[in-house]
This record gives structure tokens, C-alpha cells and sequence, in this order.
């Protein structure tokens, strides 16, 4: 998917949600922003092109999250390095999903998306504990 077949805004998270390669249960980086077809984790190495994974992404531990979970299968499409630190963007786009990913990924932008100018975006008290 290049740029020009994006029909989704992608949303920034306030908080970065590690993801997890399921075949080896170690972390491969964090998400920093998320769609319904995509993610962009940043990660202290480049991600191998082309390459399909099973992926867990790891939710913060309060209400509303709590019982919910994230898998998907994702295909990096592209690497680069950060400008400024010795970090990796890796464009993920996912292949397959599970049937409440995008009533999940709705409720994270809703509750800790940044605001692209298009909708205002708050948090409450509540749930400002996570870091």
C-alpha cells in the first residue's frame, strides 16, 4: 500500500502500545500510530521487508481495556531510520485481523489518540494513570 492508497487518517497514540512478534514472544517495538489497515512501530532495528508476521499488541491495564486484546497478521512494507536517534519507523500494513480489531483500535483513538484537528480528542482523570 503507497501513500496515494491511503483512504484512513492515521492517528497518533499518546501512549506507545508494545508489539509483540507471537512466534517468538519478544518485543519488536512500539506502535506509535495505528488504522485499520496499518501501524507504524518504532523499534531499535530495521524490520525485514516483505515479510508476514503473527503480532500481539499489548493494551494498557485500565477500564476500558482490560479485556480486550489486539492480534493481527502485518507485512512491514517499509523501513527507515529515525533522524535523530538511533531508532527505525516500520510501516506495517495488516494482512489479517480479528473480528473486534477495528472496534478496538476506534476505542484507543477515542481514548488515547492525539487530535488531528478533525475531532477533539480528551482524556479523562481516570485514565491518565497509564504511562
Amino acid at each position: 500500500m503507497n501513500e496515494k492508497n491511503r483512504n484512513r487518517i492515521r492517528r497518533s497514540l499518546m501512549f506507545y502500545l508494545d508489539c509483540i512478534d507471537t512466534s517468538t514472544s519478544l518485543e519488536i517495538g512500539k506502535v506509535i500510530d495505528i488504522t485499520y489497515d496499518g501501524l507504524l512501530i518504532l523499534s531499535e532495528h530495521t524490520m525485514k521487508t516483505e515479510v508476514a508476521k503473527d503480532y500481539r499488541i499489548i493494551l494498557p491495564s485500565i477500564e476500558p481495556f482490560k479485556e480486550l486484546k489486539i492480534k493481527t497478521r502485518a507485512i512491514c512494507r517499509w523501513s527507515r531510520r529515525e533522524d535523530t536517534r538511533d531508532l527505525y519507523y516500520n510501516g506495517l500494513e495488516i494482512l489479517e485481523k480479528s473480528a473486534d480489531f477495528n472496534k478496538t483500535v476506534d476505542l484507543l483513538v477515542e481514548k488515547i489518540g492525539f487530535s488531528n484537528g478533525q475531532k477533539k480528542i480528551s482524556i479523562s482523570v481516570g485514565e491518565s494513570k497509564y504511562k
